[in-house]
């Protein structure tokens, strides 16, 4: 009976530490311009290609698969990278989650990621390369078979170009 005791309040102490390390970390998951599209730069859609120089904007986009028993997922192997003018940039912060088995739909796992920009950019023409990745898939390998499954592969790449006025 103490050893069970003793585990409880381990666990509730461990639960209360992450609690408090991870509070911080959750409550900067904004955007600017609180999040309002016409902030966003959506390279999916290719919108905006003009910008007002020097005010904020956000990217914001994810991944998601669907784990199979013999292949699973993992959210580390997947997501979205961000180039503008050549030159990788961090995202502010990465949302990870799932989704279960519900009508007509699988398990999915899926990466979001969001670039925030308050400071905009300068006058000019720039580019912005998004590179959505997951998991290598053998239907993904052109040139046959996936040595690695969790080795992460571009399957979408995308570039537009945004005039800064």
């Amino acid at each position: 009976m103490k050893t069970s005791k003793k585990m409880l309040v381990v666990v509730v102490l461990v639960l209360a530490l992450l609690l408090i390390i991870t509070t911080p970390v959750m409550a900067d998951r904004s955007l600017v311009c609180e999040g309002d599209d016409a902030c966003r730069i959506n390279l999916l859609s290719g919108t905006p290609t003009e910008y007002t120089a020097g005010a904020p904007f956000f990217v914001l986009h994810a991944t998601g698969m669907a784990p199979s028993e013999d292949k699973p997922v993992s959210v580390d192997h997947m997501g979205f990278a961000l180039e503008v003018d050549g030159v990788y940039v961090e995202p502010d912060w990465v949302s990870h989650f799932a989704t279960s088995a519900r009508e007509g739909y699988g398990n999915h796992v899926y990466s979001l990621m969001a670039f925030n920009f308050p400071q905009g950019l300068s006058a000019g023409v720039h580019t912005f390369t998004g590179h959505w990745y997951v998991g290598c898939a053998p239907r993904m390998e052109k040139g046959g078979w996936c040595v690695d499954h969790m080795h992460p592969t571009d399957w979408n790449v995308i570039t537009m170009t945004v005039v800064f006025k």
